[in-house]
């Protein structure tokens, strides 16, 4: 598997939202990922957010897999910068930073 599930944290949470998961194609795509989204080329919500997120977790995951976690509601608790102890039930193989 080589596609890769990303989890951002925002530097100030815009309106409710301090977290953005994606999907990219693979490993050697997150880096080019994130400068779409830097540069506004990205989703609407990170257009807003700007520069001022940060990369917090990797996974190697499916499009299907980015929806389960999308689907919990609680992006909070699986990242590490809110977390001490972040949510690692999903079953996923964690890239480390």
């Amino acid at each position: 598997m080589d596609s890769v599930i990303y989890l951002l944290h925002f530097d100030v949470p815009y309106k409710h939202a301090q977290h953005y998961v994606g999907f990219t194609t693979s490993y050697e795509t997150v880096e080019n990922r994130l400068k779409e989204h830097e540069s506004g080329n990205g989703s609407k919500l990170l257009r807003k957010v700007g520069k001022g997120f940060k990369l917090a977790r990797l996974w190697y995951g499916t499009k299907d897999d980015e929806r389960a976690i999308k689907n919990t509601h609680h992006r909070r608790a699986f990242c590490p910068m809110c977390n001490t102890k972040p949510r690692r039930r999903l079953g996923l193989v964690e890239i480390q930073l």
